[in-house]
Parts: structure tokens; C-alpha cells; sequence
């Protein structure tokens, strides 16, 4: 996932770790750390304030972008939650794949 304020990229694997990246050098910038399996998709707020996290381990998290800290941890989900999706408030997560 790319900022659009900030040219920064962000992504995140199977070794449970997100990682920022600057564009231009290639120089990876942070290490988010704080999920126990996998990380499945990242989604932005609006403003680009906050990154949240989808992971194997059924949580999501809520980062500030600019320090790495994870802000939120939101449990409920009792398997991997594979997408996450924000409109203005609200929080859609979904947990099955599906193939179209």
C-alpha cells in the first residue's frame, strides 16, 4: 500500500512484520511489530493517520504511521481475518477468500 501524502510504501507478509519503505531510496523505515502470525491486508484512514492491520491471528490493529506504535488491538474475530475496509467511522472486516 502506497501514501499518497507521503510516497511512502507500506507492506506487510507472512513473517508477521509491516515494513515501510521510502520509494525513492528503496531504505526501509520502520518495522511495525506486534502481530503473532501472518499480516493479510492494510488499509489506511482517511487523513493517512493511521495504518490498520489484518492478520492470520484474528486481530487487527490500529498503527500511528509516523512512530510504528501500535495504538489499538481489536479482538472478536475467532480465525484470520484476510480484508479490512473503512468508510468514514466504520470498520468492514471480512474473513473468507473467495476466488471470482
Amino acid at each position: 500500500m502506497i501514501s499518497q501524502t507521503t510516497s511512502i510504501l507500506y507492506s506487510g507478509s507472512s513473517d508477521k512484520f509491516i515494513r515501510s519503505w521510502n520509494l525513492a531510496t528503496g531504505e526501509q523505515l520502520q518495522i511495525f511489530k506486534g502481530h503473532s502470525r501472518g499480516i493479510e491486508d492494510l488499509v489506511f484512514d482517511e487523513s493517512e493517520t493511521f495504518l490498520f492491520s489484518a492478520s492470520s491471528d484474528s486481530h487487527i490493529r490500529k498503527w500511528n504511521v509516523k512512530t510504528g506504535e501500535c495504538l489499538q488491538v481489536f479482538k472478536g474475530h475467532l480465525t484470520s481475518v484476510y480484508s479490512l475496509k473503512i468508510l468514514e467511522e466504520e470498520m468492514w472486516t471480512g474473513k473468507y477468500k473467495l476466488l471470482l
